[in-house]
């Protein structure tokens, strides 16, 4: 149900080495500054009907979440010169969400499949199993990882520790495999793995199903991955099809950009150009070293976790909207052959990321 994809956007199958020609189109002397920190939060929304019916909310927490179905993970990994890494000890009980600052991230959105539910089956535990499984994967995969405390742990496939940095689509093929240990979960769902690494200046995604991930580059979305669908409404779901026929992507980043990665209930009823106005209006950018007209200022830049929280509650209010066009409106009016408006409610997960020079450590600047 979403527009086609922009020229910008570019299929990898390897690793793929900073490129500096994969800058927006039109830029010019785009200066890249490394390390980038990452600052990254997340918003949880469940269904309108079930919160008002059944007063469900959401579960939001510093490293792990959900909502209704919708599930998502965040491992924040600090890169050390050197090539040591040290993955950040934290407690994934918390339930207050704090602001996380990382040079490399790995962050999951899964959304579980409803319908499971007229067999009686939660389909959210399948996508929450998903999430922690990238993320337990993610943490075994550096030095000094691996210290989440749950039941993931007594079906790892491997204690060993790797130095190489984490792959989405190997994440995905872990976590995939993990799930098929567990033969008394059922259940399906969509997946959609990123890999932040600020040190390097690359984002890296494998995307399985109507999931999504997309960058804003200076108040414009200059990245976003495709829907995977069999036919409209029924995407592309783990155990129905493969982690390996997930979509794999690569892109540069940048000092101010804006990484969104969300379920279906976000990008559905939030378009490209509304997720564009509400990151001008509340991210400023720079140009130069100097600051680009904005509302606010670098200092009163709004938190990636209230940024994830207006982009949910945006998709949360369209969805309730019966005569808006949304990005479904616009999808079910042509797989049907007839005029549909307004947006789609569902359970709605949204992680948001602001990267930005790190000045506390060495900055290298390169220029197209």
């Amino acid at each position: 149900g979403l527009q086609d994809p922009m020229p910008t956007f570019v299929k990898v199958t390897a690793a793929d080495p900073l490129n500096l020609d994969l800058v927006k189109q039109g830029s010019t002397d785009i200066g890249l500054q490394l390390p980038l920190k990452i600052e990254i939060g997340a918003a949880a929304f469940p269904h309108p009907d079930k919160v008002k019916n059944d007063r469900l909310r959401g579960i939001v927490q510093s490293r792990l979440g959900h909502a209704g179905e919708d599930s998502y993970s965040i491992s924040p990994i600090v890169v050390h010169k050197g090539g040591k890494n040290e993955q950040k000890k934290v407690d994934t009980r918390k339930s207050r969400l704090t602001t996380s600052s990382s040079q490399y991230v790995v962050c999951a959105v899964a959304d579980g499949v409803y319908s499971w539910r007229y067999q009686g089956i939660d389909a959210g535990k399948y996508s929450r199993f998903l999430v922690r499984s990238v993320q337990n994967a993610a943490q075994r995969h550096v030095v000094g990882g691996g210290d989440v405390e749950d039941e993931i742990a007594s079906v790892s496939s491997t204690s060993t520790l790797e130095t190489s940095r984490p792959d989405p689509l190997q994440l995905l093929v872990v976590a995939e495999e993990r799930l098929q240990m567990r033969t008394d979960l059922k259940g399906s769902c969509t997946a959609c793995i990123c890999c932040i690494d600020g040190e390097q200046g690359v984002l890296k995604v494998a995307n399985l199903g109507d999931s999504g991930a997309m960058v804003i580059r200076r108040g414009t979305v200059i990245f976003r991955t495709n829907e995977q669908e069999h036919q409209f409404g029924f995407p592309f779901q783990l155990p129905v099809d493969s982690a390996r026929d997930a979509q794999e992507y690569t892109c540069n980043i940048f000092d101010g950009d804006v990484v969104v990665l969300g379920s279906d209930g976000l990008f559905d009823n939030v378009s490209d150009e509304q997720i564009e106005e509400i990151i001008r209006k509340e991210v400023p950018f720079l140009d130069h070293g100097a600051e680009i007209k904005s509302k606010k200022t670098k200092q009163q830049r709004v938190t990636p976790n209230r940024l994830a929280n207006i982009l949910a509650s945006q998709a949360f209010f369209n969805s309730t909207n019966k005569t808006l066009v949304t990005p479904y409106s616009m999808g079910a009016s042509e797989a049907f052959n007839m005029i549909y408006t307004g947006g789609k409610m569902d359970d709605i997960c949204c992680v948001a990321a602001i990267l930005s020079a790190d000045s506390a450590t060495d900055i290298h600047r390169f220029q197209r």
